[in-house]
């Protein structure tokens, strides 16, 4: 079986939606997937 690896970057307001989309389409009972926060510089702790 070949597999292919996703990536997308979306809204915090629709990952729910998109991971649903994700388990919707997928072939398999348990797909795996990691959802990860992206930061902007400005958004971490320390800064001004």
């Amino acid at each position: 079986v070949d597999e292919l690896r996703v990536e997308t970057i979306c809204e915090d307001a629709v990952v729910r939606t998109v991971v649903e989309a994700l388990l919707a389409a997928h072939p398999y009972e348990e797909p795996a997937y990691d959802v990860i926060r992206i930061y902007t510089i400005d958004d971490l702790p320390g800064g001004e």
